[in-house]
């Protein structure tokens, strides 16, 4: 018996050593095939689940998961390259990683030789094929449709529409608040809270025609065969997209945690009602297709249909573009929403958070806002939005600052030359200077590291550190221009956001109509005696993590009324 044991536990010893010794062969391999490309070589790559949980020792072993937004360009300074290489043993991978805006237009161009992992996102397809999920012919027709050009202008009105409706209905809340306490001010207790309710409202009404009370009424009687309404049904999906991810379907069942069987059930939920809703927008046909048009989930019916009747470049096909099917109109919603969603409700938190700390700015941003609207009672026009330059700076610098994605994922399917602006060939014993092109191998992740990017002081200045809006208004005189290059609030190339527009109206609206009316305060319990404006800005807001996106801690903020 005993020899048996030891029989087995040789058996169990030769085959570890075994998987060890191929395990390192393909580490020492993919060093090899990226060992022009200085960098990192460390047991544990960062994208691995549990690296957050692991010791940090950026030599050899792990670099953790949130490397891109707690190093940011530090990572690259090391080597003097904005663009490196992490080979990792655990699982076998070779990283490319880069800052570099040359290279970065490069990649995003190239979308047959940088392709879109397509496994990554294949939760955004929960609802059904989209735009974000698709590659090849499919992507060109399911883009030509959501990005046509009367489409993303009428969901653009839609926008600023539903912004202006809920923001009066925001502002009626908060004067009854503010005259049964006998104050001139509201506070609350997490600005992101505010956000989320006010991105919620545009949602519901930009998208599906629905603006409820602005107070929840959970005894609302619901719609045949629901249990949620629309509104918990769409909030429970926006808010927990990273557990629909992580959780295993039987998970949605177990009879001991509720929070669970929540999110299974607004997923189904709004599944319910989107079928419904296509079905409903289906029947508006002919003479009333204009009654479409009133909510994005009918545009976008509305659009695919018109695409359908024009026919393809004679050169090509003399042949109709199908129609988007019911299921790729829902995941063709549901992704536009989700996208958009996040980057709105977080961006503008870290807005008003950023507003608070930094008074100075916030009142050049309220004296911008009053050259174009004098009074509260002037009118909020579409065409105002425009011209709204500071307004719109802000929110861009808090989107550099503070961007939404941190890690775009590519993946190589050909040996490709691409062009460097700064590289290091010695691992940063020498300057990094000049353009070069560098060979990217077949097979590798790429990664484009957008925090890097946002504060490569090569194209933001010494003060990237900082918030500072005016950075984004050109300047004619001295010919100053903000590098667009080298920001990526909103991707670049083919597949940039196509909300970028909707979110840039939303966000501007919203930001004037509080400006103009209330002086954003943080709340003084939060703020530490002697602590600088920077001081506090690393421990109030830079203390954020990623989870799908960059999200913000909880901030308490004081909305005071101005004196007119």
């Amino acid at each position: 018996m005993a020899v048996l044991y030891l029989l087995g536990l040789a058996v169990c010893v030769l085959l570890v050593l075994r998987s060890v010794t191929r395990g390192l062969q393909q580490f020492r391999r993919n060093a090899r095939v990226v060992s022009h490309i200085p960098g990192y070589r460390i047991y544990l790559h960062p994208h691995v689940l549990f690296s957050a949980w692991l010791p940090r020792w950026m030599s050899y072993f792990n670099i953790g998961e949130q490397y891109t937004w707690r190093y940011k360009h530090g990572l690259f300074k090391a080597y003097n390259s904005d663009l490196i290489s992490i080979v990792s043993y655990i699982p076998h991978t070779r990283s490319i990683v880069t800052c570099d805006p040359e290279a970065i237009k490069f990649i995003v161009a190239e979308r047959k030789k940088f392709i879109k992992p397509l496994g990554m996102y294949a939760p955004l397809a929960m609802y059904g094929p989209n735009v974000g999920v698709s590659e090849g012919a499919e992507w060109v027709r399911h883009k030509r449709i959501v990005a046509s050009s009367n489409l993303l202008e009428n969901i653009n009105q839609l926008a600023w529409e539903n912004t202006l409706k809920t923001m009066d209905l925001c502002f009626e809340d908060w004067q009854n608040k503010m005259r049964q306490s006998g104050q001139t001010e509201v506070r609350i207790d997490s600005v992101v809270q505010l956000t989320l309710k006010l991105a919620l409202f545009v949602i519901l009404g930009a998208g599906f025609s629905q603006l409820p009370e602005w107070e929840d009424d959970t005894k609302a009687s619901l719609p045949a065969g629901h249990e949620l309404s629309f509104r918990h049904a769409l909030h429970g999906v926006l808010e927990n997209v990273w557990w629909k991810i992580a959780l295993p379907k039987f998970a949605y069942k177990l009879p001991f945690c509720n929070f669970f069987r929540h999110v299974g059930n607004s997923f189904d939920e709004f599944g319910r009602y989107l079928e419904e809703m296509v079905k409903e927008r289906r029947e508006l046909g002919g003479e009333q297709s204009s009654r479409r048009r009133q909510d994005l989930l009918g545009a976008l019916i509305q659009s695919s249909e018109d695409a359908s009747e024009e026919t393809e470049d004679a050169l090509k096909a003399q042949t109709k573009s199908a129609p988007l099917t019911d299921r790729e109109v829902m995941g063709n919603i549901y992704v536009f929403l989700l996208a958009g969603h996040d980057t709105t409700v977080h961006t503008l938190a870290f807005t008003f958070g950023l507003l608070g700390l930094y008074p100075e700015i916030q009142q050049e941003l309220y004296e911008s806002i009053t050259r174009v609207l004098p009074t509260p009672q002037d009118e909020m026009t579409y065409e105002k939005t425009s011209e709204l330059h500071y307004a719109l700076a802000v929110f861009l610098e808090t989107l550099r600052v503070y961007p939404s994605v941190v890690v775009v994922p590519k993946y190589s399917m050909e040996n490709t030359l691409v062009p460097v602006n700064s590289f290091s060939l010695d691992g940063g014993k020498s300057a990094g200077e000049g353009p070069k092109k560098v060979l990217i191998p077949q097979w590798a992740e790429v990664m484009i590291d957008v925090p890097a990017l946002h504060y490569n002081e090569k194209y933001w200045g010494e003060d990237a550190q900082k918030f500072r809006p005016s950075r984004f208004i050109d300047n004619e005189q001295t010919g100053y221009r903000w590098p667009r290059d080298a920001f990526m609030g909103f991707s670049q190339g083919a597949r940039a956001c196509l909300g970028q527009k909707f979110a840039q109206v939303e966000a501007v609206t919203i930001i004037a109509e509080i400006i103009r009316r209330f002086e954003v305060v943080i709340d003084p319990s939060v703020r530490r005696a002697g602590e600088s404006t920077e001081e506090a800005k690393r421990r109030l807001l830079d203390g954020c993590k990623t989870v799908i996106t960059l999200t913000p801690k909880a901030l308490p903020v004081i909305f005071r009324e101005r004196k007119l």
